[in-house]
This record gives C-alpha cells, sequence and structure tokens, in this order.
C-alpha cells in the first residue's frame, strides 16, 4: 500500500545521503555536493517529519537487540566487540504505523555463542 511505497521512497534519500563522503562536504569540498546533500537531507527531514504526522515511524538501528516480531535477519555474523544477538547493521529500516508493523527492518546480526 501507501505506506509500503513511501517508506522505499525513504529508503531510497538514505541511500542518496549515504552515498556521499563527509570528507566531500568540508571546506575545500564540493559545494554544489554540499548543496544537493543538504537539500536531499532537508526533503528526508520534512518526509521524516510527515510519516510521524500521520504515526508512521521508522526503526531499526545498530546495537539493539534483535527481535523476531519486528527484525528479519537477513545473515549472522561474528563481529569482535558486538553482543550476541544484537544488530550489527540495518540493511533497510523498518516502519511501522499507529504502533503496527508495517515493514520489518532488515538487519545483520551477531552471531549467538554455543
Amino acid at each position: 500500500g501507501f505506506g509500503r511505497e513511501m517508506a522505499e521512497v525513504a529508503d531510497n534519500l538514505a541511500r542518496g545521503l549515504g552515498a556521499v563522503k563527509e570528507e566531500s562536504l568540508g571546506e575545500d569540498g564540493n559545494k554544489e555536493l554540499k548543496g544537493l546533500f543538504e537539500g536531499i537531507k532537508a526533503t528526508e527531514n520534512q518526509l521524516l517529519k510527515v510519516f510521524e504526522k500521520h504515526g508512521m515511524k521508522r526503526f531499526g538501528a545498530e546495537g539493539e537487540v534483535f527481535d523476531p516480531n519486528i527484525h528479519q535477519a537477513m545473515f549472522e555474523a561474528d563481529v569482535p566487540g558486538a553482543e550476541p544477538g544484537t544488530i550489527i547493521t540495518v540493511m533497510k529500516p523498518g516502519f511501522t504505523i499507529k504502533e503496527r508493523l508495517l515493514r520489518p527492518a532488515q538487519v545483520g546480526v551477531k552471531k549467538k555463542t554455543a
């Protein structure tokens, strides 16, 4: 439905923001790139505010405890320093709408030790 399609729009904005290296935006960086980045960031912020206004929230962050009710494990890996059963990477954030799951977060999880 509409909510899932709009979640994909938010994903694409985040993907665009993630493609820009921070050093490209510094004082000596490309001014056009910085302007484009700031415009995309403002668009993403506004979209997330509209989502929130209508009860739609994005979730899923590294370090959270994996919950199979709201997270979809895409892979498991043994990552030094991470707690077993925690999220080590977020491939796609999840979304809820009015406390109901719209889309699970697609994540990588730290392997539990046997």
